[in-house]
């Protein structure tokens, strides 16, 4: 019975090994990198308005005094490096206003700090710290209850006034700024919504490049662990032909063959053989040899034939 020998065990090398491990590091890295991409192309798609800005929640805002003005925004940009990058950011803020009380006249305006507190000085106002939950936080300054109308100010980078939503659009830069919203005479009680807004030209060169960087490493990552899972060839295996020798393939066990018997080999008579019958006495006449000879076989041959007559006579007589 033909036996077959057994393969060596294939084991993984060690460059297998660091690779699968490095390619699960990957994997999990492309992909969280590649959904974040993707979750900021769908997020500026889906929670953008029809102008690509992202809006906050409508807020309310009133103060007793004559405006509202923002905490301060510090914008200060100190070296060219980070004015590139602000700039590469492409920010742009929107601000909309409506009057919700008595005066439907409403002014917006965004200056610097330093034009604002100046023009404000003596004044009553609210300044916004802070939302809790939606809920406003003010710091109340006081003092008058009226100044010139806002409008007649030149210090204003962006402002708009009138009645009904103002809107104005500001695209922020380097300094300390602030937004104010008052009633367009400057009359003290202010009572407006407020809709906040803001877009940025970078965000889809961002996504795509994170979803390009993260597909392009979920890839390569797939590519080591494939590479690391599959296990070397041993010697023998199918498609290693350096490996793999000649063998014949077993065969059943057969039985001996007899060598085949030599032919006879012919003896030659003791005495000399003389031709009988008519015919061999023909051609010895033909020929001239020793005629007698055959006669006399002839005359031989009818004494054996009467011989064998008798015993089969006397065989007979003796039943």
């Amino acid at each position: 019975m033909a036996q077959h020998a057994s393969r060596p065990r294939r084991t993984r090398s060690p460059l297998r090994i660091i690779a699968i491990l490095i390619g699960a590091v990957m994997l999990l890295f492309g992909a969280s990198v590649a959904a974040g991409g993707g979750l900021m192309l769908a997020g500026q798609g889906i929670a953008t308005d029809d102008d690509g800005y992202f809006e906050a929640p409508t807020e309310r805002i009133e103060s007793d005094g004559v405006a509202v003005i923002s905490d301060e925004i510090d914008l200060d940009i100190e070296s060219n490096d980070e004015e590139w990058f602000f700039n590469w950011l492409d920010v742009d803020v929107r601000l909309r206003v409506n009057g919700a009380g008595a005066s439907n006249d409403v002014f917006v305006g965004i200056a610097r700090t330093s034009d604002v507190a100046e023009y404000l000085s003596g004044a009553s106002h609210s300044v916004l710290t802070d939302f809790d939950r939606g809920i406003p936080t003010y710091d109340n300054v006081d003092g008058s209850t009226s100044v010139d109308a806002p409008a007649d100010q030149t210090f204003w980078v962006e402002q708009s006034s009138g009645s009904g939503e103002q809107e104005v659009r500001w695209e922020p830069r380097s300094g300390r700024w602030s937004v104010i919203v008052m009633n367009s005479d400057g009359s003290a009680g202010v009572d407006v919504d407020v809709d906040a807004g803001a877009r940025s030209g970078a965000i889809t060169p961002i996504g795509v490049t994170v979803l390009i960087f993260g597909s392009i490493t979920t890839l390569a990552a797939i590519g080591l662990l494939v590479f690391g899972a599959r296990r070397p060839r041993s010697p023998g295996s199918p498609g290693d032909d350096a490996a793999q020798p000649f063998t014949p393939a077993p065969t059943a066990p057969t039985a001996p063959v007899s060598p085949m018997p030599a032919p006879p080999t012919p003896v030659a008579p003791a005495w000399p053989v003389t031709p009988t019958g008519a015919d061999s006495a023909h051609v010895l006449d033909d020929e001239g040899v020793d005629s007698e000879v055959a006669d006399d076989g002839a005359d031989e041959d009818e004494v054996a034939d009467e011989t064998d007559g008798e015993r089969e006579d006397a065989l007979l007589s003796s039943r």
